[in-house]
């Protein structure tokens, strides 16, 4: 049996239906596994290279809002997705800055 992949029937029409590619391979959660790895690789080569806690923290915090922004995106109508990632986005930046005054960096 040939997949879509292997047979060049299923291009991506935008950069980001990239790691769909990886659902329509290996399985349903595999594009957000790989996103995961990605993204958790950058901040922990963030944190080798200046070895500062708060901003690990920092980092934790908007990955967490990025990745529950991917994941409720998928369970909400596409015209409301500028609208979570916005809200998301602003959450996480009024933690961060909570975080900021609390520890006065």
């Amino acid at each position: 049996m040939v997949t879509c992949i292997e047979g060049g029937s299923c291009y991506p029409a935008l950069p980001t239906d990239v790691f769909n590619l990886y659902d329509i391979q290996y399985g349903a959660p595999m594009s957000l596994i790989m996103m995961a790895l990605i993204i958790g690789g950058i901040t922990l080569a963030i944190y080798a290279r200046n070895r500062s806690l708060p901003m690990l923290t920092v980092l934790a915090i908007y990955e967490f809002a990025v990745f529950s922004s991917i994941i409720t995106s998928s369970y909400i109508s596409s015209q409301y997705q500028i609208l979570i990632y916005v809200t998301i986005l602003g959450f996480a930046t009024g933690v961060v800055m909570l975080i900021f005054r609390l520890v006065k960096e």
